[in-house]
């Protein structure tokens, strides 16, 4: 069941500055019940303003103009899906617009009206679709976080089985035995790892996810997560440097999840780098707190740059993984009101950047 049949209503956002066409808009959605649900409509005239709107609320469907004051064509819908991304978005467009409508639908919109065709009819319909594709998809959605969840349970069983092994509780073990466990330990505990992005994966397209802020240390934070990952330099033989303010930083935020992405961003940048240094860097900007992680390893081309924040996809084909952590990385610094995204060049290294609203200052 979708969230609007659990609550017998359907919400929907319309991002429309003409104010005829929203109107009438307006006025032809309160005599529709799709699926027996009542409607309730929200309506912004600007992109800036919508996006306000979709951090403090979810909606069940997002009706889009191209054409807007503060956004023009294509990059208006994907901010939106990037505010949204698993909320079925309709495109109103005008005739002229119709290619770039369709090309909307390629890149995920649900459906597309033109604004000089459409009627009660129409709008009903597509309502429908809308909510019908999206009822499938949570489905779908909530079937795989059901698998995952139940998956947790007894890797973690296994991973404890295997350590109390070790530890010889069970009898004393030949260097071979130890050996044998030890791989076994190794692969159990990325398989826990995987399990866990993909459970998380699961919550945020779910919109199940949820922050949990506190006051912390951002500073402290950083040297913890470089000390924990120094191995993986002595390692590889890499230089670990730390860029940090003399004061440190207090922030308000989800600590696991902002700890979470540090070590996303960290472990990758050792992962790509044979040689030269690591770089974790946090300095003030403004309002902002702006955190890098810059490595001098292999670095990405332009045009896999535009994949790297999508589902399943690896920075290296010969990776393993689920190609989850930088999706999960930008969902969580967007949740929190900043942005991520990376520079890089070809055999030089990468930068990978987010930027967090700086709630409280400096404290000595």
């Amino acid at each position: 069941m979708s969230p609007a049949e659990k609550r017998n209503e359907v919400r929907v956002l319309l991002i429309e500055d003409e104010q005829d066409f929203a109107f009438i808009l307006e006025k032809s959605m309160k005599g529709c019940q799709p699926q027996g649900c009542q409607l309730e409509l929200q309506c912004a005239d600007r992109l800036g303003k919508a996006l306000e709107v979709l951090r403090e609320r979810r909606f069940d469907v997002i009706f889009v103009d191209l054409g807007l004051p503060d956004s023009q064509g294509l990059e208006t819908f994907i901010k939106v899906r990037e505010a949204a991304p698993n909320v079925p978005v309709v495109i109103c467009s005008a005739i002229s617009d119709r290619d770039m409508a369709i090309e909307s639908i390629r890149l995920g919109a649900q459906d597309f009206m033109i604004k000089d065709e459409w009627d009660r009819k129409m709008l009903e319909r597509v309502l429908i679709y809308a909510l019908e594709r999206q009822r499938v998809l949570t489905l779908k959605e909530e079937f795989i976080a059901m698998v995952v969840h139940d998956l947790r349970n007894p890797v973690t069983v296994i991973m404890q089985v295997v350590d109390q092994l070790e530890k010889g509780y069970c009898g004393e073990l030949t260097p071979e035995q130890k050996a044998f466990l030890k791989l076994g330990g190794h692969s159990l505990e990325k398989l826990h790892h995987m399990i866990d992005e993909l459970f998380e994966m699961s919550k945020i397209e779910l919109g199940r996810s949820r922050l949990e802020k506190s006051r912390f240390n951002l500073c402290e934070m950083v040297r913890e997560t470089a000390e924990n990952l120094r191995v993986l330099a002595n390692k590889k033989g890499i230089l670990l440097k730390l860029e940090l303010p003399k004061k440190d930083i207090f922030i308000e935020a989800d600590q696991e999840k902002i700890g979470n992405v540090w070590v996303n961003l960290g472990s990758n940048a050792f992962k790509f780098t044979q040689e030269g240094s690591v770089t974790f860097r946090v300095k003030e900007d403004g309002n902002c707190v702006q955190c890098s992680v810059q490595d001098t390893g292999c670095g990405i081309p332009k045009e896999k740059q535009e994949q790297l924040f999508k589902k399943f996809e690896r920075l290296g084909a010969k990776q393993k993984g689920t190609g989850l952590g930088l999706v999960i990385a930008k969902s969580t610094i967007q949740a929190h009101g900043g942005k991520i995204w990376v520079e890089s060049v070809p055999d030089e290294g990468s930068a990978f950047h987010f930027i967090l609203p700086l709630v409280e200052r400096r404290h000595s």
